[in-house]
Parts: structure tokens; C-alpha cells; sequence
């Protein structure tokens, strides 16, 4: 029920531009593609997609729903010929020793290790990101600020509805820092920024529309200023 009602998300979330895909790989998997690299997406389940970068490494994303959070799965599928020419039956998944906390969100690490027939052997990471505190300033900080829909959903449900000056900081004050930090390190385009927040805007208004607290006009108005497309920076991006 959950990917029947929130797949559209991840759908425009991965039609943003080949840019922050990249970027976004490049802080998760520790790459260094340039941002000029090709890109080739398949969707494999309504939470789940495949991206190719260049002619053959792949990734697989997936979200997730845990108790109650949201969960991002991220893997690095490795070489199309690398996983041709390994010995399938030596293919072992090992569970990293470390894993890295950051406020209550927390990443664990995993990895693959292919055995090929000459006994050399690859080692594939995976990131699954389990997020609880909903601070979009950690988000950005792993790498995953196309995934800050996600959380505002996250904190919308758990917050409680007096909570106003929390809704407030969390989208005047996280959110818009933690776009200008993307941007500025190059992870977002300015586009990217504006369609983040209009995908943030129509999950608000589709599932939260009906609710009390909702129909407030002062609140209506907050969220629409606080979400809305700031033209001038698509106009003028490196002003």
C-alpha cells in the first residue's frame, strides 16, 4: 500500500537530471563520475530502479518501509561483464564491521564479494539508510537529498499537529539549507532544487489536503510560500 501510494515520488525523484543521479552515486559509493557520464534507467518494481553509469556499472535503489520508516536501499551492482565471468557459487554477501550513526538516522554497510575463476576478487558495497529523524540537514549530509519527499513525509506523519514552529524550521530554516548546500557542492542543479520542492508540495497537498490542521488558510498559504518555485534562481543560477 505504501509503494502503491508513493511510487509517483520516486518516479519524478529519478527524472531529475543526470547531474544529481551522479552526484548522488558518487557520495554514496565513493566514485568519481563526471557529471558529463551517461546515464540508463530501469524501473524493475514500483520501488525499485536500476541505473546504469557509462556503458556498464550498475546501481539498484529501492525504498523501503520498516516500522514506520522510510528505508533507502542502495547497491552497487557492479560490472555487467564483472558478474558474467565470476563463479556464482563463491558469491557471498559479508556484513561490514562499521556502521556509521548520525543522529537516530543511521547507515549500514554491506557488501558482495565476487570470486572470479583466476581467485581475484571484487567487493561491492551496499548502503542501506534507515532515517528516524527526519533533519533534512543529515540527509544532504549522506548524499541522499533526492530523497527529502520522503522525509517530509516522515516528519509529517510523526510530528504533532500543534507542532507548527517545528514544521516551520524543519521547511524554513533544514530544508532551504539543505538545498543551498547541495547546490552549492554541485549535487543539485537549480531546477533540481525547484522540482524537489514541488514534488514536497504535491505530496503535502495529496495526502495531507483533507487533514484539519490543513484547512487552516494561514497554513495553507505557509506551505504554499514555503514550497513555492523561486524563478529567479532558474533565471540567474549562479547569481
Amino acid at each position: 500500500m505504501y509503494i502503491e501510494e508513493n511510487g509517483w515520488m520516486l518516479e519524478l525523484i529519478f527524472d531529475l537530471s543526470s547531474q544529481a543521479l551522479i552526484q548522488m552515486i558518487n557520495q554514496l559509493f565513493h566514485t568519481a563520475y563526471s557529471d558529463e557520464e551517461k546515464i540508463w534507467k530501469e524501473w524493475q518494481r514500483a520501488n525499485s530502479i536500476g541505473l546504469k553509469v557509462g556503458e556498464t556499472n550498475r546501481y539498484e535503489f529501492q525504498v523501503r518501509r520498516l516500522d514506520g520508516c522510510t528505508q533507502i536501499y542502495a547497491e552497487d551492482r557492479g560490472s555487467v561483464f564483472a558478474w558474467g565471468r565470476s563463479v556464482r557459487r563463491s558469491v557471498v554477501h559479508i556484513r561490514e564491521p562499521q556502521i556509521i550513526y548520525f543522529g537516530k538516522n543511521h547507515q549500514e554497510e554491506y557488501s558482495t564479494t565476487l570470486e572470479f575463476p583466476d581467485k581475484a576478487r571484487v567487493t561491492l558495497p551496499t548502503r542501506i539508510i534507515t532515517m528516524e529523524n527526519y533533519s533534512p540537514l543529515r540527509l544532504e549530509e549522506c548524499g541522499l537529498i533526492l530523497f527529502l519527499p520522503f522525509l517530509l513525509e516522515g516528519y509529517i506523519e510523526n510530528m504533532k499537529e500543534d507542532n507548527w514552529d517545528g514544521l516551520r524550521y524543519f521547511l524554513m530554516d533544514e530544508m532551504r539549507e539543505a538545498l543551498r548546500r547541495a547546490y552549492g557542492k554541485g549535487s543539485l542543479t537549480a531546477v533540481d532544487m525547484q522540482k524537489l520542492k514541488q514534488i514536497c508540495r504535491k505530496k503535502v497537498w495529496k495526502s495531507y489536503g483533507n487533514k484539519k490542521w490543513m484547512q487552516d488558510l494561514g497554513m495553507q498559504t505557509f506551505m504554499l510560500d514555503a514550497l513555492d518555485t523561486d524563478f529567479s534562481l532558474i533565471e540567474h543560477p549562479y547569481k
